[in-house]
This record gives structure tokens, sequence and C-alpha cells, in this order.
């Protein structure tokens, strides 16, 4: 999801490594920060199986601790232009649980003969002696990929954040655009996600890779992405448009160093058209800035503070659903924010 053609280590390489500034949840201690929520639930779910919900819990206390006020944003309708991407997702989907098969049933053929076949070896790598635990721990990774984001998942977030009197949105389109929309409209400080469609939308402050026991973080600003790629606004996105998008396809063999080059050679994507004759076609660019650029009208004029959570209903809340909270340790939180304010 995001900016393709491997945008981030393109932005560490041509922008330099500084852009992607360390930090710490501490340096936004009585700010507001918007959170695209899909992102999370997919990578709770990769990471932490069963346990996703702790997920979420984990980055709320965080957030509370360090005396932030957070929002979380759901995704509303995506445009019909993400269809294409829908439909490869789902086809990666299917191989996916298609290589799982072939993988467990050739794993327990070597358990029941001691084979090892030419799939295991090109799975694990010919160049070392043949160790199966490599391949059971290959087919852990991939089976923990392979998962389903329900309705009710949702459902259960919403309740969490009821209880935890952490407030929400749906956005009309897409979480990421509406989070962005917020923080470009100073209703929001920063916005917190691993999509990298953000910078797209010229976010102006990114957080990512979050680290809920210790609170740190990585940083990115939208104006010091443009100074050191000495882009304008308009050329940047250009380029994002070039590499790739869940909107569009990059032009074939075009990757994000060769468009970079293009745009600072011709500035817009029209001219690199007209002068510099490569087929553009592919990239459908006017409707793709719309959709990064144009954003609808919300009624949203404040984003409300976090309040205090309804402990009981969260203990409830925890014993139902398996998820064995610290709670006590949670009181305290907001017991040291109270005395703090």
């Amino acid at each position: 999801m995001g900016i393709k053609s491997n945008y981030n280590k393109f932005l560490k390489e041509y922008g330099g490594e500084h852009l992607f500034k360390n930090s710490h949840l501490s340096e936004f201690r009585f700010k507001k920060i918007a959170i695209d929520t899909s992102i999370y639930l997919y990578k709770f779910k990769a990471c932490m199986g069963d346990n996703w919900m702790n997920g979420f819990f984990n980055m709320v206390q965080a957030m509370r601790r360090h005396l932030i006020h957070c929002v979380f944003i759901f995704d509303g309708v995506a445009p019909k232009e993400k269809n294409l991407e829908r439909v490869k997702r789902n086809e990666s989907k299917l191989k996916l649980q298609q290589d799982i098969k072939i993988f467990t049933d050739e794993i327990a053929e070597f358990h029941k003969t001691g084979i090892v076949t030419d799939f295991l070896n090109n799975k694990v790598g010919e160049e070392k002696p043949f160790d199966i635990s490599e391949a059971e721990s290959l087919l852990d990774k991939k089976q923990s990929h392979n998962f389903q984001i329900h309705s009710s998942d949702f459902v259960s977030i919403r309740s969490l954040l009821d209880i935890m009197k952490i407030p929400y949105y749906t956005a009309t389109e897409e979480a990421e655009k509406f989070c962005s929309q917020l923080c470009i409209n100073n209703l929001v400080d920063a916005v917190l996600s691993d999509d990298t469609d953000v910078m797209a939308y010229k976010c102006p402050v990114v957080l990512s890779k979050l680290n809920s026991n210790n609170g740190s973080c990585v940083v990115v600003r939208h104006t010091e992405l443009l100074e050191a790629l000495e882009l304008s606004p308009a050329q940047f996105l250009d380029h994002c448009i070039m590499c790739g998008t869940d909107y569009n396809n990059n032009i074939p063999k075009v990757g994000s160093v060769t468009s970079y080059n293009y745009i600072r050679k011709y500035k817009t994507i029209e001219s690199i058209r007209t002068e510099g004759g490569l087929d553009i076609t592919c990239l459908n660019h006017e409707r793709v800035r719309v959709l990064f650029t144009e954003f609808i009208n919300t009624d949203v004029t404040n984003v409300p503070y976090c309040g205090i959570p309804d402990f009981d209903k969260l203990s409830q809340f925890s014993h139902d659903n398996g998820m064995f909270l610290n709670i006590e340790d949670f009181k305290q939180v907001f017991s040291e924010w109270i005395i703090f304010n």
C-alpha cells in the first residue's frame, strides 16, 4: 500500500537519511495525532495473530502515557480507480494460500519420507545444508500473513475506543486522505501511518514505525522532503504518480530514480510526454492528481480531546475478548495525567 517503486528507499538515497528523523512520542505531548486505523489492523493481525486487539490497546496506552490526544480514522468508500489494486491484492492473497498449501504438503512429505524436494530446496536455499526448521519458520511467516479482515473487527475496535474515550471518525473516502486533510487544516498536529500515500496528499507531519513499548517513532516533514529533493509540491506529486500509487500503475521499466530524473528535467508529466517522448498513458495522471489534491468538504471543525476511560467496562471488555490487560497499570497513566494537569 502506498507509493510504489521502493519509494522510501528512494527517499533515503536521494533525499537523505536525515529526512526520516528518529523521534519519540514525548516530543508530541499535548498534541493531536490522527491514526489510519486500517493500516494498523492489518499490521497487528499479521504480527500478533488472534491477539491483534492488544495492539490497539498498547498503541492508545503509549499515546496517552505521553499526554497525546489521538483520533482514529476509519475508511469510507474508496474511488473506483482503486479497483485494479484490489484485484492485484486478491490475486496475491490467492497465490499466498496456494503457496502455503504446497509448503505444508512438502514439509509433511519430508517428515514422512525424509526426501528434500526441489521446492523445499528452492525456498530454503541450496547453498547450505537443508534444515527443516528453516522451512517450517518460513511457513509460519507465510501463515501469519494469511488472515481475513471482517466487518466485526471494526465493530470491536470502535467498542474499545468508546470505552477508552478515544474519538474516531469514518472518512467519506479513504482514511489516509482524511487524516491528511485534518493535518493540512491544522485540526491535528500529525498523522500516524505506515502508508506512504500520506506523503502524496502533502500531509505536513507524518509519524511511522511506532514502538508502543518505548514510544520511539520516525517523523517525516513534508517541507523537508521538498527541500531535499528540490521539487515543488506539484512536482513532488507528479513524481509520486510516476512511481505508481494505489490508483495507477507506473510506466514499465521506469522506476523511482528514472522518474525523478524525468521530473527534474521536464518539470511536469505533460512535458515528459511532449518533450521527452515518453508514453504516459498508463499514469492516468490528471485523474490521480485530482484524487490526491481535491478534498471533500467536511463538517469537522474541531477534533475533540480524549477522555478518561471507563475502567470497569475496559476490564470487562478485556475479559470478554481474552485480552488480559493490565488495567491497574493503565489507570496509573491517567492518575499521573490528572495530577500533571
